[in-house]
């Protein structure tokens, strides 16, 4: 019997795949990345945008509020359960199936948001990094893992910026390209924690990453599976899209008559 050979014979024994090979350089770009802001361009951009005059700080002080993660997950997770009820209680048909569109859409802003945002609260807390108040003691290099309790070590990733990049990345994936103007609300959101001094630049761009490629991996899960999302011809397309206009159009529709 002739002895069979493998594909990868001619491949060394224990060789990485390429695939390793680039995940690995993609964390360590990331890493070198990071330790080149954080030394040379965090204490300086800290300290000259918490330094804007007042007016401009306290539009940060009040933009920064729209970035917790309460604002999208408490409003996704009551309209959820609201649709659910509204099926439940079986409507006519067109309502119902409408219903079923809006919850599920709102199932879907609730998760890529919330799973991006659970790691980032996660990381903060495991990482350990000192935040801005403690720059003139500490430095931007200091960290202490695991810090569950102690706020003032709880700087990288910034939550806010996870939270309004995954949002982001939600209304794009559910409404289209012209949602794309919400990344610009995401980048003030960002931007206005360093402003306000609770975060330092490092950890809003770590944050933004997060929650873009969080929001990302959930929305391709989805549509993987014709969840809410599906691919044709390479493009993202939102099943529930129809439904949710035929709701709009009864109301519209009645009131002409």
């Amino acid at each position: 019997m002739p002895e069979r050979t493998s594909n990868n014979a001619s491949e060394p024994a224990g060789a990485a795949k390429p695939g390793r090979w680039h995940g690995a350089a993609w964390i360590a770009g990331a890493l070198v990345g990071f330790l080149l802001i954080a030394a040379l361009i965090d204490a300086p951009v800290t300290r000259a945008l918490t330094a804007w005059p007042p007016a401009e700080r306290a539009f940060f002080a009040w933009l920064t509020q729209w970035g917790e993660a309460a604002w999208v997950l408490v409003p996704a997770l009551l309209l959820w359960a609201a649709m659910r009820a509204v099926w439940f209680a079986k409507p006519r048909f067109w309502a119902r199936w409408a219903a079923r569109s809006v919850g599920a859409m709102s199932g879907f802003v609730f998760l890529t948001v919330g799973l991006p945002g659970l790691a980032s609260a996660v990381l903060k807390r495991l990482i350990g990094r000192a935040r801005p108040w403690r720059l003139d003691e500490l430095g931007t290099l200091w960290f202490d893992p695991v810090q569950p309790l102690n706020a003032s070590l709880q700087s990288l990733p910034s939550g806010h910026a996870t939270t309004s990049f995954a949002f982001a990345v939600a209304m794009v994936a559910l409404f289209g390209r012209t949602w794309g103007v919400v990344f610009v609300l995401a980048f003030l959101i960002a931007l206005s924690r360093v402003v306000v001094g609770d975060h330092y630049l490092s950890d809003a761009i770590a944050g933004g990453l997060l929650g873009t490629l969080g929001a990302i991996w959930v929305r391709d899960w989805f549509a993987a599976r014709r969840r809410v999302l599906e691919r044709r011809e390479g493009r993202l397309r939102n099943r529930f899209a129809a439904p949710v206009r035929r709701l709009w159009r009864k109301p519209v529709q009645r009131t002409a008559r």
